[in-house]
């Protein structure tokens, strides 16, 4: 809202001879006209003009109306509001007098005031939302077994205070935005309830595991935790390695032979090792069973070398995953054509008095 003055005219209550130098008055001190609380809602804007008379001393002697003029649209019962606002404000101003060839002299002047309507205070932004922050992190585990139990009814209580949840297929739960000492309680259809204390803090996440007795306990289930086995002994023959040892005749599988511990293959095609017979070790093709990987009299691996990228070979102390061989075992791990070679086909093609092999190979993709 804003108030301006404005000299309108300026009549002096003696007569003033056209020689006669006229100082007009000035304000000293600005009023500010309080906007009428009724005139809000509408946002009305008014103008007020007021007679004035001043004393020698630039004192408002006194003040009347002499025009009010709203907007379009205001109420007409407005206009006593901004005329009343308009008077009190102009007997708190002062103005310098008014002087006649130097001399202060009492004179009428008009002044205007303008209100607008003060803008609207700008609504108060919303409070971000509170993200919930965890303060206890619970997993549910059945004694003995150590199995993950969900389902599980959890509440957690203070007084007339409480709140529950359920662990998830996980034997997870999470209670938010608790500070304090609280009674926990677990209980599941299978279980036994458990019953416990639990003390927050407000800048910490607590987390517990807790473990609930089966109802009915079976004295003869046995839980065994053990680490794995590993293969004491593994001896590993690269494709290119093994081509090129003397007496394979570029076969890699038949390089086993050259092994400690192995015999030539006989009849059975199959090499004894460790000096047990052919039939008490065990054959692999990438981890898969097979009676055999050489043909009957072992002269020829039944895998061609191009296809093998390595022969694992176990002499022995292997465990049980291999099955119930006692004497060695041979896993041939397969090789995966290189597509990063840009080669669109290759193949190969050797023929000998006692083998003949062909081989191609191309993407199929």
């Amino acid at each position: 809202m804003n108030s301006v003055g404005l000299f309108l005219s300026l009549l002096v209550t003696t007569s003033i001879s056209p020689e006669a130098e006229l100082q007009p008055p000035a304000p000293l001190t600005q009023a500010e006209p309080v906007y009428p609380v009724e005139a809000l809602a509408g946002r009305v804007s008014a103008v007020v003009v007021l007679d004035l008379e001043l004393d020698v001393e630039g004192r408002v002697v006194t003040a009347t109306v002499v025009e009010a003029s709203l907007s379009v649209g205001a109420p007409p019962g407005l206009s006593a509001s901004f005329e009343k606002s308009s008077l009190q404000a102009i007997r708190g101003m002062r103005f310098s007098p008014a002087r006649l060839d130097g001399v202060p002299i009492p004179v009428r002047l008009d002044y205007t005031f303008r209100f607008t309507a003060p803008e609207p205070e700008p609504e108060p932004e919303p409070e971000p939302e509170h993200e919930p922050r965890p303060s206890l992190i619970g997993h549910v585990f059945e004694a003995g077994t150590r199995r993950l139990v969900s389902g599980a009814l959890v509440i957690i209580e203070r007084g007339d205070e409480a709140y529950e949840t359920f662990s998830n297929p996980q034997g997870r739960f999470v209670f938010f935005d608790l500070v304090g000492s609280w009674r926990l309680t677990i209980d599941s259809p299978a279980h036994r309830a458990l019953a416990t204390t639990v003390t927050l803090k407000p800048s910490a996440v607590a987390e517990a595991r807790y473990r609930l007795v089966p109802s009915v306990v079976n004295r003869y289930d046995v839980t065994v935790e053990a680490s794995a086995v590993r293969d004491m002994t593994r001896r590993r023959i690269a494709r290119e390695e093994a081509s090129q040892i003397a007496g394979t005749l570029g076969d890699a599988v038949l390089a086993l032979d050259n092994l400690p511990g192995v015999a030539r293959a006989g009849p059975a095609g199959a090499p004894p090792i460790r000096g047990s017979a052919p039939g008490d070790s065990r054959f692999f093709v990438e981890g898969l069973g097979v009676n055999y990987v050489t043909h009957v009299g072992g002269f020829r691996s039944a895998i061609p070398t191009q296809m093998v990228k390595e022969v694992e070979f176990f002499p022995g102390n292997f465990s049980a995953r291999f099955g119930r061989g006692t004497g060695g075992v041979v896993n041939v791990r397969l090789r995966s054509r290189d597509r990063d070679r840009g080669i669109v086909a290759e193949g190969r093609l050797e023929v000998e008095a006692h083998v003949q092999e062909a081989d191609i190979e191309r993407p199929v993709d």
